[in-house]
């Protein structure tokens, strides 16, 4: 699985221009279909919206992945803003019950996010010793605020 932007073209583009590389060997990805259709739901469950993530492959060790769009999490039929909002409200000091009425989900989807969360920090208390802003640094690879992004897609699996 590789983390990319959210514009379907331009991922497209990058795909057709060989700019996204392999997180195994670094080689060039190439497009190899899609994955499932899926429904994932914004704030509130109000809006859904189906989406299908493209696969790639690379052309050099053959290896697919699937290219996640950013504001999708793998396996989450929630955006990502979504569990954001329902975590930050965690950390205000709301419980799982206020959290989960304050986006708009279940109580037991929320409760889920909140264990698996308190899982991260046990497993890697190193990278929640850092604020959510060097977080994004290093997402980022430090060009956030760079007069033009670097296109680089980020590989959410290298952090294991």
């Amino acid at each position: 699985m590789l983390t990319v932007g959210n514009d379907a073209g331009r991922v497209e583009r990058m795909l057709e221009e060989g700019g996204l590389s392999c997180p195994e060997c670094g080689g060039r990805l190439a497009g190899w279909g899609h994955g499932r259709r899926r429904e994932v739901f914004g704030p509130g469950r109000r809006t859904r919206r189906v989406v299908r993530p493209r696969r790639s492959r690379c052309t050099a060790c053959r290896v697919t992945h699937m290219l996640l769009p950013a504001r999708l999490l793998l396996r989450r039929m929630d955006e990502a803003a979504v569990a954001g909002a329902a975590l930050a409200a965690a950390a205000r000091g709301l419980g799982h019950r206020r959290a989960a009425r304050e986006v708009g989900v279940p109580e037991d989807t929320v409760r889920g996010w909140l264990r698996r969360a308190a899982a991260a920090t046990a497993r890697w208390p190193e990278l929640f010793m850092v604020s959510p802003w060097e977080i994004v640094s290093a997402v980022t690879n430090a060009t956030l605020l760079a007069p033009v992004m670097a296109a680089r897609a980020f590989n959410a699996s290298s952090l294991s």
